[in-house]
């Protein structure tokens, strides 16, 4: 009850300040300095329910339940920060955005760096092998500056476990321990290594090109993952799926893996099925072009955020793909005086805006 009070009184200060909007959604950004220690507050509001969250990983939501074991001693500092803040806004607006905006500090800030410049001051960072030859290299190259593959005119199951047979072929390392074989049928690969929930795939006629429709069109793989060849989570697991063409009665096979960690396995993919003939689509591949030659840009999230899926709060524009800390930076130069480093960061980081609420 006492913490539901404390929450209360927060909100009241919070809903003083005008929010941002995002679509349906409300949300709040404040930045407090408790001694010399500063954090983020992010609040949103979706429909009756508050989210919050802040740098020192704490996060929860209200009126819904909530348990943190210093919850109430926490907020109070959040309540008698914000009402000081409060006071300074009413005084000056424009001032006090401005004294706030210079004096955030950079490791709660958000700004890009290019892969190349991050792995000269990291070199240990996202290293990667492709373990492919010069000619394999090649081909995959090609395949990712060149126009994707051309439909196919007629698939069955049969054809969908082909593909599934040389992907997982490609990469015989990932599945150690895991009784891999290199004399199995693709379906069995698929029943062996896929997520398992195939909605039927693997117990169709493999021959049959109605079978295969009509299983398509019935909606059975909805809630499952008969897409799933190697398992993973939300962003690290990959995809081979199936879909109507361009043209009525055509297919077409798509070979998707977003994350950095699972780069390495997917081109090896790509270039097994390019070596065997078989078009796909390759999803992602201009990002996956751009880290190979270290030409994307890197996030840099505030500390305590999450690194994981960071990249989603970064504008579509800039395709980052991986997420960093800034005192990875530090870690990695211990040596090196932190003033100079840090007179070289800022200059070599590209900011993005900040908003405060005011």
């Amino acid at each position: 009850c006492m913490k539901n009070q404390v929450v209360d009184k927060l909100l009241k200060i919070v809903n003083q300040f005008p929010p941002f909007h995002d679509g349906i959604d409300l949300y709040w950004i404040f930045y407090i300095r408790v001694k010399r220690s500063w954090k983020k507050i992010f609040i949103q509001k979706y429909l009756d329910t508050y989210y919050f969250s802040a740098t020192n990983r704490m996060s929860f939501s209200y009126p819904k339940e909530f348990q943190h074991e210093y919850l109430e001693d926490e907020l109070k500092i959040w309540i008698e920060e914000l009402l000081a803040y409060r006071t300074r806004v009413m005084k000056n607006p424009i001032d006090e955005q401005a004294r706030l905006l210079q004096a955030i500090p950079m490791i709660l800030r958000m700004g890009l760096m290019t892969r190349q410049n991050v792995r000269r001051l990291m070199p240990d960072w996202a290293e990667y092998n492709l373990g492919v030859t010069s000619v394999e290299r090649k081909i995959l190259m090609e395949i990712l500056r060149v126009r994707d593959g051309e439909d196919l005119n007629s698939f069955t199951a049969e054809k969908y476990f082909e593909y599934c047979k040389v992907a997982y072929l490609a990469n015989p390392k990932t599945f150690n321990g895991f009784d891999f074989k290199k004399d199995e049928t693709g379906r069995e690969y698929y029943k062996k290594f896929a997520d398992g929930r195939d909605g039927g795939l693997s117990s169709l006629d493999l021959t049959s090109q109605k079978a295969f429709q009509k299983w398509y069109e019935s909606g059975a793989k909805l809630g499952s993952h008969p897409w799933e060849i190697y398992r993973g989570g939300n962003s690290t697991h990959i995809n081979l799926s199936v879909s109507p063409g361009f043209k009525e009665g055509e297919w077409k096979v798509a070979l998707t893996a977003f994350s950095t960690t699972r780069m390495v396995e997917t081109c090896r993919i790509a270039i097994a099925l390019k070596k065997a003939n078989l078009p796909f689509t390759f999803s992602y591949k201009e990002s996956y072009l751009n880290r190979i030659l270290e030409e994307d840009w890197v996030g840099i999230v505030p500390e305590g955020a999450g690194i994981k899926y960071g990249f989603h709060n970064f504008p579509k524009e800039y395709d980052v793909a991986d997420c960093i800390y800034l005192s990875w930076f530090f870690e990695s130069h211990p040596k090196q005086k932190h003033q100079s480093l840090k007179r070289q960061l800022k200059k070599l980081i590209f900011w993005l805006p900040e908003r405060v609420s005011s």
